[in-house]
C-alpha cells in the first residue's frame, strides 16, 4: 500500500517521518488515520519504518490477519539482546526470520499483494532501518517480493546516504514539486522535520490528490523522529489510541 515515508541525513543525525493513514487493500476503505509506521529499535540509536502490505491476509476481507509484519517486527527487535557488528548483519538476520514467517503464512493460505512492480517481482513490503551502529551512520533496506504469488528470496541492501538525501517513498509528483534538488547535509534537524511535514501535508490535500492518485493513500497523523549518534527521540510522536 502506498504511504509517505521520508528520511533526511544531516550533519546532526537522521530525521524520519511518516503519515498515519492505513487502508484495506481489498476494500480500499480507511482503516486508521493514526497508524504508526516509524519505530525505535530498542537499545540502539536507530529506527525502522514499514512500507507496503504489512498485514498479510487471504482473499476473504472478513477473515483474520494471517501475518502481521508490524507485530512480528516489534517482537524481533525486542528479543535481540546482542550488539550486532553492523546494521547490515542486523538487517540480514531480521530479514531471514521474517522470510520464514512469510513462507509459513503462504502455506496457511496467504495472498500476496503489492503496489510496486519491478522486473524481478512485485514488492510485498519493505522495511527500512536507519541509525548509528558502533557510531557509524547507516541505512539498510529489506524488500520482500513475490512473482505470481510465488515468494521470492528477500533482498537486503545498503543505501548510499550521500546520493539519496532526502529519501522519499510516496508521491513522485509532490516530490518533484517540492524537492527539485538534493538537500544539503547542513540542513538542521528542525528544518528537515518541517520539510517532512510540508511534504505530507502537500499530499494530503485536494490539490495533491488531483495531481497524483498515490496521494489518496497518504494522510492522517504525521509522526517524526530524530536519531543522533547517541539517542533516538520523537520530534512529533505517533498518536497512541487509548
Amino acid at each position: 500500500m502506498p504511504t509517505a515515508i521520508l528520511r533526511y541525513f544531516t550533519t546532526d543525525g537522521f530525521v524520519i517521518g511518516a503519515d498515519g493513514k492505513s487502508m484495506d487493500l481489498i476494500t480500499q476503505e480507511i482503516v486508521s488515520l493514526n497508524t504508526q509506521k516509524v519505530f525505535q529499535v530498542p537499545g540502539f540509536p536507530a529506527a525502522y519504518a514499514l512500507y507496503g502490505n504489512v498485514e498479510i491476509c487471504d482473499s476473504d476481507p472478513d477473515a483474520p490477519t494471517i501475518l502481521d509484519l508490524s507485530a512480528e517486527m516489534s517482537r524481533l527487535v525486542r528479543s535481540r539482546q546482542f550488539i550486532p557488528p553492523d546494521l547490515l548483519a542486523y538487517s540480514t538476520d531480521v530479514a531471514s526470520e521474517l522470510q520464514s514467517l512469510l513462507i509459513d503464512a503462504k502455506a496457511r493460505g496467504a495472498v500476496f499483494y503489492g503496489s510496486d512492480a519491478y522486473p524481478d517481482g512485485t514488492a510485498i513490503a519493505r522495511i527500512l532501518f536507519f541509525g548509528y551502529f558502533n557510531g557509524v551512520p547507516c541505512e539498510t533496506n529489506i524488500m520482500f517480493r513475490h512473482r505470481n504469488e510465488t515468494l521470492c528470496h528477500q533482498i537486503v541492501s545498503v543505501v548510499d546516504l550521500q546520493k539519496a538525501n532526502p529519501e522519499i517513498l510516496g508521491s513522485l509528483a509532490i516530490e518533484r514539486r517540492l524537492f527539485s534538488q538534493r538537500q544539503s547535509e547542513k540542513t538542521s534537524l528542525f528544518e528537515a522535520a518541517q520539510n517532512i511535514e510540508r511534504y505530507i501535508q502537500a499530499c494530503d490535500c485536494d490539490e495533491g490528490r488531483a495531481s497524483d492518485a498515490t496521494c489518496f493513500f497518504i494522510g492522517g497523523h504525521i509522526h517524526i523522529a530524530a536519531i543522533t549518534s547517541t539517542c533516538f527521540h520523537w520530534l512529533k510522536p505517533p498518536f497512541i489510541d487509548g
